[in-house]
């Protein structure tokens, strides 16, 4: 007997055999089908209750797990704990230890999960790491203290080169402006009692300023700009004579003030009384004065009539004094006692003067001459006029006469350093090249170009001629041809040029 084939189906409802159905057996049969129907269900519920079994799947809802399970963790922390589901589980972790001692540190070092695993108690500002701080330990400068890189209290020795030529040996504060060489310095004396402050400049350079205190200044020992109330005797510069401003006039300014007035007047001139005395009391003195003098020549551009005269002038005079006919009658005769008969007269020297060459643009004719200026060194380079001589010694100079050979050179000027052109030839194969030793070193060769002769060129191809720059005494020929059909050695010809 067989059983029937089951499928994991669960079908909906139950397979209803009426009363006209033929009783018909075997898988599908009429009679088969409502157990076959029951054969499947059953089937796909065993397999549901297995993944339910085997986890496969979840079930939707469960109070309590069939057996309790223990939680464990392990690693940097660990704890455990039994779980079945019928209430919350509380574990207790515990921190592993990093195997390092427990105590107080001021700089840890952690691992990748954050736990320490070193520790110290550094005491220097490098052991924390601290890299922006004075340190409280003081520099010895040897040589400048602008040079320091970094701030820092400094001590100034007899070997500190830029300290205040005030201090010998001294303390002070350096502060250095972050990546720059600028800064501040503060410094005092430790021999003596000196006290300055400079700003450093970005050259590293800048000047000491004394710093007072009330040892060298007390302002109540001075008077204030506004309204001084003076005492004892004060003093103050003396004004000089004339001077009309807000300067203070100290007595020794008054009395040459009074003495440019009475202008040294004799004791019985020298008060007001003495000189209304003087001057007869007459109230129009002024006016009386100026009727006297409208009777006599003004000192400036007199305007004089009749015969004038005044004081003959010594024959040397040299001076705004006035000449007389007498003066004027002497230098003519000494004028003319010392000139030749053809120079004696103005008519005469303007017609020597006209013979003469005039120093603005001359214009020479004949064969003037002039002295030969130096060809080189000092006074080669001025003004002076360049004659003949001068010219051929410096062309000589300049292009020196001499026999070239097949491969040579010429210097402009003949000395060292002149503009140097070196000039030869040499043989290249077709597609080949030559390196040719100049005739004399340069010191800085500027170019070279190549080319060949006008005859034994081949016709069937296109020849081109190269010079390239190998070193200050070496160049490279390179003969190029478009076609080697019937090409030949060439005589390549090549300038070189520098200094």
């Amino acid at each position: 007997m067989a059983n029937l084939p089951e499928a994991e189906d669960f079908s909906e409802g139950t397979y209803q055999i009426e009363t006209s159905d033929r009783v018909i057996g075997g898988p599908g049969g009429t009679a088969n089908k409502q157990a076959e129907q029951l054969g499947n269900r059953t089937a796909w519920l065993r397999a549901a209750l297995d993944k339910i079994v085997s986890g496969t799947t979840s079930v939707g809802k469960a109070t309590q797990l069939a057996n309790s399970r223990v939680l464990k963790f392990k690693g940097a922390l660990s704890g455990s704990g039994s779980y079945d589901g019928s209430a919350d589980t509380e574990i207790t972790l515990t921190l592993a230890d990093s195997g390092f001692a427990a105590g107080s540190y001021t700089k840890v070092t952690t691992n990748a999960k954050g736990l320490v695993v070193s520790g110290e108690n550094p005491t220097t500002l490098d052991g924390i790491g601290i890299t922006d701080a004075v340190r409280s330990s003081a520099t010895e400068v040897f040589g400048k203290v602008s040079d320091l890189a970094d701030s820092c209290f400094v001590i100034l020795t007899d070997k500190t080169t830029d300290k205040p030529a005030a201090i010998s040996y001294g303390a002070g504060l350096h502060i250095k402006y972050p990546g720059f060489k600028q800064g501040f310095e503060l410094v005092s004396g430790i021999t003596n009692e000196w006290f300055g402050v400079r700003r450093v400049l970005e050259d590293g350079t800048g000047v000491y300023r004394k710093v007072w205190t009330d040892a060298d200044f007390s302002p109540q020992t001075y008077a204030p700009l506004a309204s001084p109330d003076l005492s004892g005797t004060p003093r103050a510069p003396t004004a000089t004579v004339g001077t009309n401003t807000e300067q203070i006039a100290n007595t020794a300014f008054v009395q040459a003030a009074i003495a440019a007035l009475v202008n040294a007047a004799p004791g019985a001139l020298n008060d007001l009384n003495e000189l209304a005395t003087a001057i007869g009391n007459d109230p129009n003195f002024a006016a009386t004065i100026m009727n006297a003098l409208s009777t006599k020549a003004p000192l400036a551009s007199p305007l004089l009539s009749g015969k004038p005269k005044a004081p003959t002038p010594g024959a040397d005079a040299d001076s705004d004094q006035i000449a007389n006919v007498e003066y004027a009658k002497g230098i003519r005769s000494a004028v003319e006692g010392g000139v030749s008969e053809a120079l004696n007269t103005l008519a005469k020297l303007a017609g020597a003067l006209a013979l003469k060459a005039p120093l603005d643009s001359a214009l020479l004719s004949g064969k003037p001459k002039a002295p030969t200026a130096p060809l080189f060194g000092e006074g080669s380079n001025n003004e002076q006029i360049a004659n003949t001589r001068f010219v051929q010694s410096l062309l000589a100079a300049l292009f020196p006469k001499r026999v070239f050979l097949a491969n040579d050179f010429i210097r402009i000027p003949d000395t060292p350093g002149g503009f140097i052109i070196q000039f030869g030839s040499a043989v290249v194969a077709p597609e080949g090249t030559t390196d040719v030793t100049l005739p004399i070193s340069f010191n800085n060769i500027r170019g070279a170009i190549a080319g060949m002769g006008v005859s034994g060129w081949n016709t069937n191809g296109n020849y081109s001629a190269y010079a390239g720059l190998k070193s200050q005494s070496v160049i490279t020929l390179t003969q190029d041809v478009s076609s080697t059909s019937g090409a030949g050695n060439q005589t390549l010809y090549y300038l070189a040029w520098g200094n």
